[in-house]
């Protein structure tokens, strides 16, 4: 019976870990979304090295501050595959608003 409650002890470990991330990852969703508004401004952008992309067919993703509901966290940039050949990325950014907040603009594909 030990044995068994060992095994189940060692089981639920990872899951409630993964549940307690839960509320995280769901305000960083949130902040994610279109017409997020937040009452602090971003830090200033980051300079970040960009290493070669994997591939000609590949475009690199500035990296962007988000809001997770407390506090402002760094999303590193990162390569993505363009969808087309004549697709380029428009970075995500946080745009001030009449009223002193800030709303989010998700990055996101164009046509040339």
């Amino acid at each position: 019976m030990t044995t068994t409650m060992t095994r189940r002890s060692l089981f639920l470990v990872p899951v409630l870990a993964a549940l307690a991330q839960l509320p995280f990852a769901s305000s960083m969703a949130k902040a994610q979304q279109v017409g997020v508004e937040v009452g602090v401004a971003p830090p200033p952008l980051r300079v970040e090295p960009v290493p070669p992309p994997p591939s000609p067919a590949h475009e690199w993703v500035p990296g962007h501050w988000q809001w997770n509901g407390a506090q402002w966290v760094w999303r590193p940039g990162h390569y993505l595959r363009r969808p087309t050949p004549v697709s380029y990325w428009v970075p995500a950014e946080w745009v001030a608003t009449p009223r002193g907040r800030w709303r989010y603009v998700p990055g996101h594909w164009a046509r040339r």
